[in-house]
């Protein structure tokens, strides 16, 4: 079973589509909030998808620490969302993305590559690589591994 974090809110709703997908005896949606709630288990894999635009740089690095703390070394962290190139203009479409974060989010905002980088290698990831996608799907990858015992 691959347990799936969600806020206690959306795990009701979550955990439906996972059900309707025919997926109920694989995915367990576990109420989670991965900034402030201390994580449970010990996992070979994590991915985070479309959460560092909504947090601030301090929960981003909380959510990290957390995320860390339950990997087994030489795990993989799969970070995917919008990821700005460091002149903060390009790809075009996510830095008109912005507009909307700005606008509906208390401090949020689509962070550059750099600005992963850094908070991933302050949690302790090594080897953070970043790999644009196709622009259909409209998100960007970036690797990072714990570091192996």
């Amino acid at each position: 079973m691959v347990p799936r974090a969600d806020l206690p809110a959306i795990t009701p709703v979550a955990q439906r589509y996972a059900d309707e997908a025919g997926f109920a005896t694989r995915i367990k949606v576990c109420p989670t909030n991965v900034v402030s709630d201390p994580l449970s288990g010990s996992y070979d894999v994590a991915m985070m998808r479309g959460l560092f635009p909504v947090l601030t740089g301090d929960q981003i690095r909380k959510a990290l620490a957390n995320v860390y703390s339950v990997l087994k070394p030489g795990s993989p962290l799969y970070v995917v969302g919008w990821i700005l190139d460091d002149s903060r203009t390009t790809p075009l479409a996510y830095a008109t993305y912005n507009l909307l974060f700005v606008n509906d989010y208390a401090d949020s905002l689509i962070h550059t590559e750099a600005e992963h980088r850094t908070w991933l290698e302050e949690a302790g990831f090594e080897y953070v690589l970043r790999e644009p996608s196709a622009p259909s799907y409209a998100a960007d990858f970036i690797l990072a591994r714990k570091p192996a015992a």
